[in-house]
């Protein structure tokens, strides 16, 4: 029995000998070469009391390709957080640092080429320097790093390694991308256009452009709060008989009801707040985030359309016959409506802090109802319900030769205009 275990405990050695080890981790290695360093510090200052300061450099980048996708600072990034967790070194940010040099009028390079001696309590407390460089090497990059003491500029240890590409480009990624989760307060600008809305009136252009807060707690999540503009502009239709748009006005002599009424243009304009929720998908290998949303928007739409002219029962010629009151205008003031938007909206990464996308979504509001409409400025009565007038009513009726309150342009119903459809546009994101 002895000789049975002895004989596979053997085999299992054997098994464990030729097995080769899976390669580190890019982590692993970033911590692997700190910690080498940081062991051959304190074996050249052994008597460390207090933690000292640490400064990482930017690494230079030795090929095209290290400094299109920014290994170095990838590199820098990766060590400054395992510094940042050093029981031996506090990391001091690169910020404080340029400033101090800034005021010795000291660069960053002349200290990694080891010309310039320090004392470290004129470099914001650095007692430390780690720098380095990338290099190419086929399908990989192989890093160098150095730790440097400043008061003696005396190179106390280098390490290297051999990383591939692919890990490094998207650490970097990931990098670039952190900020917005961390720190993910951006404004936002967006212009859209209607491909087409429900309109009984054709020859329009609505338009929405938003101005928002975006706020991204996660790299998959975005809130978002602002305020929409809205913009119904229905262009110059044209003259339409008199009897399309005041259909008594054939019963009254000395009016042609043939007669063309022009209608000019018309336009609504509303200013809303804003709110909504986007669930991002970012292909961070690419710079490319497609987002999924819903916004909505509410408030009181207003149409003002110009006619020219109206007939009023009270605008008599002096040979008795029935002449045009002159331009007017038809003011009609709906209830509340909301705006409810459903949007896809592919964005690049202009940078880490920049996006310019595009912008379609579904737009579904709630039905417009007419609240009041006021005629020639002078004249207002609310729209009606049931099949007999009240005499008020009745009287503006006949003043006005029955022009409907959801008049719309020549004839047209404005209880058949809705907002909904397709809108596509552009949108544009910085952040803080």
């Amino acid at each position: 029995m002895k000789l049975l275990k002895f004989t596979v405990a053997a085999v299992l050695f054997q098994a464990v000998l030729i097995i080769p080890l899976p390669a580190l981790s890019l982590s692993g290695e970033i911590q692997k070469i700190f910690k080498t360093l940081s062991r051959e510090y304190t074996e050249v200052y052994p008597q460390i009391l207090v933690k000292r300061g640490l400064a990482v450099l930017t690494f230079k980048e030795n090929s095209a390709s290290a400094k299109k996708a920014g290994i170095g600072n990838t590199v820098r990034e990766l060590i400054a957080r395992e510094a940042g967790r050093s029981t031996i070194f506090y990391l001091v940010d690169r910020d404080t640092l340029n400033d101090s040099l800034k005021e010795q009028k000291l660069s960053l390079s002349g200290l990694i080429d080891g010309k310039t001696t320090i004392e470290p309590g004129n470099t914001a407390g650095v007692a430390v320097f780690i720098s380095g460089s990338v290099s190419e090497i086929k399908d990989a990059y192989q890093i160098s790093v150095k730790i440097t003491d400043v008061e003696t500029s005396k190179v106390i240890g280098i390490e290297t390694a051999v990383i591939p590409a692919e890990e490094l480009v998207q650490a970097g990624n990931k990098i670039a991308f952190e900020y917005i989760s961390q720190y993910g307060l951006g404004i936002n600008f967006q212009q859209s256009y209607a491909v087409s809305i429900v309109s009984p009136r054709d020859n329009y252009l609505f338009s929405l452009t938003d101005v928002y807060v975006n706020y991204r707690p996660k790299l998959w999540l975005s809130l978002k709060l602002g305020v929409c503009s809205l913009n119904l502009d229905y262009k110059e239709e044209g003259t339409f008989p008199a009897a399309d748009i005041q259909p008594s006005i054939s019963d009254e002599s000395g009016y042609d009801p043939n007669e063309g009424i022009s209608v000019n243009p018309a336009e609504m304009s509303m200013t809303m707040p804003l709110a909504g929720i986007d669930l991002n998908w970012t292909l961070t290998t690419k710079k490319i985030n497609i987002g999924f949303g819903y916004s909505v928007t509410g408030g009181t739409p207003v149409l003002e359309q110009q006619f020219n002219a109206l007939m009023v029962d009270t605008n008599i010629g002096e040979d008795g016959g029935l002449v045009s009151a002159g331009v007017g205008t038809v003011v009609q003031r709906f209830n509340a409506i909301a705006v409810n938007r459903f949007e896809i909206k592919p964005q690049f990464f202009l940078s880490p802090r920049m996006t310019l996308g595009l912008y379609l979504s579904y737009m579904l509001s709630t039905p417009l109802t007419l609240d009041k409409t006021t005629i020639y400025d002078d004249y207002s009565m609310r729209p009606w319900t049931g099949d007999t007038l009240s005499s008020y009513e009745q009287a503006l009726w006949d003043k006005y030769y029955d022009i409907s309150p959801y008049i719309l342009g020549g004839g047209h119903d404005i209880r058949k205009l809705a907002f909904n459809g397709f809108i596509l546009g552009i949108s544009f994101n910085f952040y803080f």
